[in-house]
């Protein structure tokens, strides 16, 4: 069909899709390398996260990631490289959680559900702290540096059922990292920094000044240039 034959030219002029394809050299750890172990990057987003870390440093050596909608694991396996998970005596911690299945990544947690059941939210921090909360508690203190989201809801072609379930998208999300993500106005130095895709519309825009601003010290957004031009995908990028 015609529009079969649209996608394949576009995958097939779409370097980003190249570079995902074919074995790269490349130093694993490096941030400024967008070709690192590219030949087994498990989607072409994996370069969205490398530009959003090029740009902001977000994710240091150390850090306890979590990362919400990680199928098909791309993101977590730059996660993984950025946090040197494969080194001896890094200390870091990645945990990753998708209502899809998604395959094992050497030294990082991925778990099976949906977080935004509270069952789920206590199995995330579970496994982000070592700890096992009581009952129904979460644990105490905060217990995330890194949260990243690339979901975005199945869309229906319906602009005001699209932009109403990204808006509850973003706002779960956002709820999830305000109660578990070392916040910079508690006094814990850097504090943490949480990566959210949306979509543009007045309506996130709102969003943005009166929730995520009081909540961080900066919302920058950004298109990396690996995210498709006709796509309308934009990332906050909050520190």
């Amino acid at each position: 069909s015609a529009s079969s034959s649209r996608w394949l030219a576009r995958q097939k002029s779409d370097p980003f899709v190249r570079l995902r394809s074919a074995p790269g050299p490349g130093s694993p750890g490096s941030p400024d390398a967008p070709a690192a172990s590219a030949g087994a990057y498990r989607s072409r987003a994996a370069f969205k996260l490398l530009e959003i870390q090029r740009r902001f440093r977000l994710v240091r050596e150390g850090d306890t990631v979590l990362d919400l909608g990680c199928a098909p694991g791309a993101w977590l396996q730059v996660a993984s490289e950025l946090l040197r998970l494969g080194e001896k005596e890094r200390g870091g911690r990645l945990v990753g959680v998708d209502l899809l299945r998604t395959d094992a990544l050497e030294g990082a947690t991925v778990l099976h559900g949906d977080f935004l059941e509270r069952s789920t939210q206590l199995r995330l921090a579970r496994a982000c702290t070592g700890l096992a909360p009581e009952g129904e508690e979460w644990p105490g203190g905060r217990w995330v540096d890194v949260i990243l989201s690339d979901m975005a809801p199945n869309i229906t072609g319906n602009k005001t059922a699209d932009t109403a379930n990204m808006l509850r998208l973003v706002q779960a999300v956002a709820g999830l990292a305000v109660h578990c993500l070392a916040l910079r106005q508690e006094g814990r130095g850097r504090g943490g920094n949480l990566v959210m895709k949306y979509f543009a519309h007045p309506e996130l825009a709102d969003f943005k000044r009166d929730y995520l601003a009081p909540h961080f010290r900066s919302v920058m957004e950004f298109k990396p240039k690996s995210s498709r031009s006709e796509s309308a995908e934009t990332y906050w990028v909050c520190m």
